[in-house]
């Protein structure tokens, strides 16, 4: 048997998190446009029928929406004559009737910029709620707007909007609702600030929506539409807004223009600090959306460009990894549930492309042993499902802020086809951030106890390539988790304690149990560190246990790293260990 060890005795074995989760998308084929190119996109219920529909901005062609049949099946609804040079789109209920409006943010067909053309105005459509849209107003200012986001900026009860311009004749522009019964805007004008890309977010938490530009332009909202402009200190094209790091403040993510992309983490006073860099390119990037594609409980980015749509993968703590790839160029991508799945499909533009998302995920709900939302019935329902390239996933999403133990009365099912259970999905949970010579602060809230059980394991892990985190695993007869198939990752776990680390609940057998090979508690990540303290064995390696590699767990101390929590044996080999 060979073993990989990475040890500080007495206490510390790590398993760490490979975050190898990725969307499970299949390309659906294309899209009917009505047989125009859009350039850009945006989503919403356009016809009151509750299915999301989009609608398009369409660079040398009229606009239209394409309304949807709620399983990602789309047909070609109104073509909207009068605005044929669109780059930007945004829906809105702009005149408060209860349906989704249109704001399109016009240029010019063949140029980038208004300088020695003559760009078309924007525009507003109105919809008389079932997808019959009428041109009602536009600006009078060819200013060039690539991009577009509505928020009630002065707080008056009237969505307003703000647009991104590039040419260097017009500044971008803010249009602020007047509200009045004859529908109207009022454009102002935000001297510098040229941009392909905005997006609207609280970043301070107080006054309402702030807005930030492609070019790292950070306006601050002091609730009547009066900005505190900063900047970011980066160019970049589109800019794009959401919590990527999971501390519950608004971070932007910077999409590099033949450069790199960059987050920048708020802090949620309006400042931020500069994040990780990734997706280095040499090539146009056209638009960008943030999304939890893969079901992971954090925000992803999938980035439409010249040389293809690109999906980076978010660690949960705003550390991106490259995804799926698609090699044919896209002008923009949106991200929405077409098929009432419950999880992120994308509707791609250059060429017309529906990926739809085939990541199947149940969640439980309750801490009853069994029945509808029960772990138990999440692991038969998974057990029934066939995988395609990756696992089935587990999350959890119990009610209240726990922590929740889920008290078994006889033995779970074992686990016979790949599947990712998160704990970490729990809501208020988190996974560790200290370096090893700390201490875990992981914040578990998902206790499995076996205390009521006369025999059996906690998990049993038989289908191979499955991945188990986020959970507190004890007082089982035999072993927490036992892994019977090869390829398995544990991490970011607690084997034989409360949620907090600190209490004995120790498993009769071991914390995990090998009896199968090339598993995994692998890499240097704080947030894979396990506990296995209190059992019978901490580990115990049975025969044909071969190539399992962990490396840097707390092995007989509680998680503090600081106080004994002692197993009978910290490692037990059935077999001759080299």
């Amino acid at each position: 048997m060979r073993l990989t060890l990475t040890l500080v005795f007495v206490s510390v074995l790590s398993l760490a998190a490979a975050e190898d989760s990725q969307a499970q998308f299949t390309n659906a084929g294309t899209w009917n446009a009505g047989g125009l190119s859009p350039y850009g996109l945006a989503v919403g219920d356009l016809d009151g029928n509750g299915t999301l529909d989009a609608i398009t901005a369409t660079r040398g062609g009229a606009n239209l929406w394409v309304s949807n049949n709620g399983s990602g099946v789309f047909s070609a609804g109104q073509t909207l004559t009068g605005s044929n040079n669109t780059l930007g789109v945004a829906v809105g209920d702009l005149d408060n009737d209860g349906d989704l409006d249109a704001f399109f943010a016009n240029a010019f067909q063949n140029n980038d910029n208004c300088n020695t053309v003559t760009c078309q105005s924007n525009r507003v459509f109105l919809n008389n709620g079932t997808g019959s849209f009428t041109d009602t107003w536009n600006d009078g200012i060819a200013g060039g707007s690539w991009d577009v986001k509505l928020a009630d900026f002065n707080q008056d009860g009237y969505l307003d909007a703000v647009v991104a311009n590039i040419t260097g004749a017009t500044p971008s522009q803010l249009y602020l609702n007047d509200g009045a019964g004859a529908f109207g805007m009022t454009a102002t004008a935000l001297p510098g600030i040229q941009s392909q890309g905005v997006a609207v977010a609280d970043f301070d938490g107080v006054n309402g929506p702030d807005i930030v530009f492609g070019d790292g332009t950070v306006l601050l909202n002091d609730g009547s539409a009066s900005f505190t402009s900063s900047s970011l200190g980066v160019f970049g094209s589109r800019a794009r807004t959401g919590d990527v790091n999971g501390d519950g403040n608004v971070d932007v993510v910077l999409v590099g223009n033949y450069a790199a992309n960059r987050v920048y983490l708020g802090n949620g006073a309006g400042g931020f600090t500069a994040g990780s860099v990734f997706g280095v390119t040499n090539a146009p990037r056209f638009d960008a959306v943030l999304g939890d594609v893969d079901n992971d409980g954090d925000l992803d980015l999938m980035v439409a460009g010249y040389t293809g749509a690109y999906l980076f993968v978010n660690d949960g703590s705003g550390v991106f990894s490259a995804g799926t790839t698609a090699s044919t160029g896209q002008f923009t991508v949106a991200l929405a549930d077409f098929d009432g799945d419950t999880d992120l499909d994308a509707l791609r533009t250059g060429p017309q492309i529906y990926w739809r998302n085939d990541t199947f995920t149940v969640t439980v709900t309750t801490t009853a042993d069994s029945g509808a939302g029960s772990l138990r019935e999440a692991i038969t329902t998974t057990n029934s499902s066939a995988n395609g390239p990756y696992p089935d996933r587990i999350h959890f999403a119990i009610p209240g802020a726990g922590p929740h133990t889920i008290a078994l009365a006889t033995a779970l099912p074992a686990i016979t086809e790949a599947v990712y259970i998160d704990g970490f999905t729990q809501s208020g949970s988190s996974p560790n951030s200290n370096a090893l010579a700390v201490g875990s602060n992981a914040d578990i809230r998902i206790e499995l106890d076996g205390d009521a059980l006369g025999s059996g394991n906690g998990l049993e892990l038989s289908g191979g390539a499955s991945t188990v985190r986020g959970l507190a695993i004890g007082r089982f007869p035999s072993a927490g988790i036992r892994l019977n198939s090869d390829g398995n990752t544990v991490d970011g776990i607690y084997l034989g304690t409360d949620v907090t680390g600190l209490l004995d609940r120790g498993n009769g057998g071991s914390g995990i149990d090998l009896r199968s090979s090339n598993n995994q508690g692998g890499g240097t990540s704080p947030a894979a560190r396990v506990v296995s303290s209190g059992n019978g064995n901490g580990f115990t390696f049975e025969p044909g246990a071969n190539d399992n590699t962990f490396e840097g767990a707390y092995v007989g101390v509680d998680a503090s790293g600081a106080a004994a929590l002692a197993n009978t044996n910290g490692f037990l080999s059935n077999q001759g260990l080299r």
